[in-house]
């Protein structure tokens, strides 16, 4: 079952643009627009991530109950639970808090923001977190 291999080892993905693109306004000292490329790049990272839900509906909706066949591990007569996909309003939320968190910290917490909502976004190709690291020290 799951995704059937179709999972990603993402070089470059455009939620990775938009963070560069903050880390550029960062350094320029445009906060304003830094936020608007976090943003950006959570709402396309948060897409990318929930487009992966119809390759494999039991990790979108998890498995409320099952019929496991004790020879082949084989699960029938299942069950989805339907809770575990966040609505658009969960996502929004979610973002709205970050870029306020972001908009209300001093210098350093910025840095820290930006640093924290990028590594998260690169799950799965870590490589650029370490040079992200070795530019800013965040």
């Amino acid at each position: 079952e799951g995704g059937v291999g179709a999972g990603i080892e993402p070089i470059i993905l455009s939620s990775y643009v938009d963070f560069w693109r903050a880390e550029a306004a960062m350094v320029s000292g445009d906060p304003g627009a830094t936020a608007g490329f976090i943003q950006s790049g959570l709402e396309k990272s948060i897409a990318k991530v929930q487009g992966f839900g119809d390759l494999d509906q039991s990790a979108v909706n998890g498995i409320l109950s099952a019929d496991i066949d004790s020879k082949t591990g084989e699960l029938s007569n299942v069950v989805l639970a339907n809770t575990l996909l966040p609505t658009s309003a969960d996502n929004q939320a979610f973002i709205d808090d970050v870029v306020a968190d972001f908009n209300n910290a001093d210098t350093d917490g910025k840095w820290n923001i930006l640093a924290e909502q990028f590594w998260i976004t690169m799950y799965g190709g870590g490589a650029e977190a370490y040079n992200f690291y070795r530019r800013q020290g965040y």
